[in-house]
């Protein structure tokens, strides 16, 4: 059994790369391996750090408020576990604190994890220390295999594909009534305007979508429960917690909605709707095409895509879901073939503790 030292640059209540962590916690744990976490800038609720302490061996968490304190706290908890060999560095995030980190604990193998796509306008926000180490790391991991052939490109060394850990959902999924016209589409996840919040909000204000309820789930700094009370034809549920909180969701949405022009990883939302045998539609972003199973149950539409032709997409898109045109079945078939935890439980040994590289 390995001995890991997972390190997140940060890590929030809601997110992509929160969720992989916690899941990959929870299932590395039950193979029986002994990880150890550092983030040294945490904003998790009491409830979500309850969950880690009791997946990994020792939890050490901190809300820096700068790179110097945040500096401390590493240099600290390297003096504390300075006798600690780990079998492998497991590194999340993008930022100066990894290549501390990489200087500061002692460990046989590196293993960087890039969430974001990797394309142009990723690469801009990639600082030479960041570079660095992408380029010097034992191995490097990208969520997608559309992300990891940009950043193969780009930094001239090979990247390897291993999907996120997601949550396999299963859920008894209510049968549409072709008299009954309202359609029920959902997001959830961070609420930041890159996320296409925006749009749909005024799509629910939109006559042309009238027989469409938007319901939105998540949490962030610029878009308030006020807000949405407001608005003609959404409805804001705030927070969910929770896998089961999570399948009740996804019980009664007959789509779920994407419309990010965010530098997307592999999209954690959008596995697991999959895996609930729910259809989605999403702008072409990052490794989102990977996830392409057909044309009705997995849309995707241009990120620069105008609002007129955004509406008619969902608008199609409800009368398919209306009408049992979509084939729920292959959606889950899909999910099982190249996301299952069984099958990515023996990538992340292998990428973790062998001094191969997978293919």
């Amino acid at each position: 059994m390995g001995r890991i030292l997972l390190f997140s640059t940060q890590l929030l209540n809601t997110g992509g790369i929160e969720s992989h962590v916690i899941e990959f916690s929870r299932v590395m744990a039950r193979q029986g391996h002994h990880i150890h976490i550092l983030v040294p800038k945490c904003k998790l609720t009491e409830a979500n750090k309850y969950l880690f302490s009791g997946y990994c061996t020792r939890v050490f968490f901190y809300d820096a408020k700068n790179s110097k304190s945040g500096l401390l706290f590493l240099i600290l908890k390297a003096f504390r576990l300075l006798f600690v060999r780990y079998d492998a560095l497991y590194t999340n995030g993008q930022g100066q604190s990894i290549s501390w980190v990489r200087r500061l604990f002692r460990y046989k193998k590196h293993v960087h994890h890039h969430h974001t796509s990797g394309d142009s306008e990723d690469q801009l926000t990639w600082p030479q220390s960041y570079k660095q180490t992408m380029q010097s790391c034992d191995q490097l991991i990208a969520c997608s295999q559309t992300n990891a052939d940009r950043m193969s490109t780009y930094l001239n060394r090979s990247v390897t594909t291993v999907p996120v850990f997601s949550r396999q959902m299963e859920v008894s999924l209510r049968p549409i009534r072709k008299e009954i016209q309202q359609i029920h589409f959902g997001y959830f996840g961070r609420l930041i305007p890159e996320k296409g919040i925006d749009t749909l909000i005024r799509l629910s204000n939109d006559a042309s979508c009238s027989h469409i309820t938007f319901h939105l789930w998540g949490e962030g700094p610029s878009y308030h429960a006020d807000l949405f009370r407001t608005q003609s034809n959404i409805e804001f549920h705030g927070v969910f917690n929770g896998k089961d909180e999570l399948q009740q969701i996804l019980s009664f949405l007959d789509g779920y909605l994407l419309l990010s022009v965010h530098s997307e990883g592999l999209p954690v939302s959008l596995l697991e709707v999959m895996s609930a045998g729910i259809p989605w539609l999403s702008t072409n972003k990052g490794g989102i095409p990977d996830l392409k199973v057909d044309d009705r149950s997995t849309r995707i539409i241009d990120h620069n895509t105008s609002y007129e032709d955004i509406k008619k997409a969902i608008c199609a898109f409800a009368d398919d879901c209306r009408m049992n045109r979509i084939d729920r079945n292959a959606l889950v078939m899909f999910y099982r073939m190249h996301f299952s935890q069984e099958l990515l439980i023996q990538k992340w040994e292998k990428v973790l503790f062998n001094s191969k590289d997978i293919q």
